[in-house]
């Protein structure tokens, strides 16, 4: 369903985000040329993309958390509660950060170039597959290992969880191999992609404020702690 919904869904924020593309182009063509006869005309045009803007925004928030809500009042399965609330904070997360790689369109430096767009929707869309997968914690008990990352399919009815986890080590069960599966499926999908278009705005496209270098830095510290969190269990592993 999940799957579904994002099909149907990701054109229709594609086609609005370039109408907006081909107004704000169309916006600074007609200002380089503007005279001081046809200010209110210029005006009404600034104004009416402007309606348009907050229109696609507020689309694409809804369509984010539409995903949470649905999510949780969707039938849990064999979820605990613990599991859930994860799943949906997990959520939650990542739809923050996936929202803001659509509000570089709006940069001065890149606002009018269709490459950039297209792109930032191709990566928008390509995280938002996530949504299609569970990522969850599982409890261990007590004297077994800490919690482990599991990675099913969202409609799987039965999702990869070991019953019945060995004390100490976790050598051989599938739980480490689910959590290393999850942290490349959130370095591939997300992460990783977010890193290098961000680097390339700030360096080819010289996209340079405060909110850009942040979230570059976030994706930096994501991706190495994704990557020693990794090498960690497959060390685990293979004790």
């Amino acid at each position: 369903m999940v799957f579904l919904y994002l099909c149907t869904s990701i054109p229709s924020v594609a086609l609005l985000e370039l109408e907006l593309l081909n107004r704000r182009s169309s916006s600074r063509n007609s200002s380089s040329t503007q005279t001081s006869c046809n200010t209110t005309e210029d005006d009404l045009v600034k104004q009416g993309e402007f309606g348009l803007s907050n229109w696609v925004k507020g689309l694409e928030q809804i369509m984010l958390l539409i995903l949470v809500i649905v999510r949780w009042l969707m039938p849990k399965g064999e979820m605990t509660r613990d599991q859930l609330s994860q799943l949906l904070l997990v959520y939650i997360g990542m739809g923050a950060d996936i929202m803001d790689i659509l509000e570089v369109f709006t940069e001065p430096e890149v606002e009018t170039n269709m490459n950039i767009t297209i792109t930032g929707l191709a990566l928008f869309s390509w995280a938002l597959m996530q949504f299609t997968l569970v990522l969850t914690q599982t409890d261990s008990p007590p004297a077994s290992a800490p919690n482990r990352s599991v990675v099913s399919l969202e409609d799987s009815e039965s999702p990869a969880i070991d019953p019945e986890p060995k004390a100490g080590c976790c050598r051989g069960s599938s739980c480490c191999i689910n959590e290393v599966w999850g942290l490349a499926i959130a370095v591939g999908m997300q992460d990783g992609p977010f890193l290098i278009f961000r680097l390339y705005l700030m360096l080819h496209e010289k996209v340079l404020n405060q909110m850009m270098i942040f979230f570059a830095v976030k994706n930096v510290l994501t991706v190495l702690i994704e990557i020693y969190r990794i090498v960690v269990v497959q060390c685990r592993l293979g004790q």
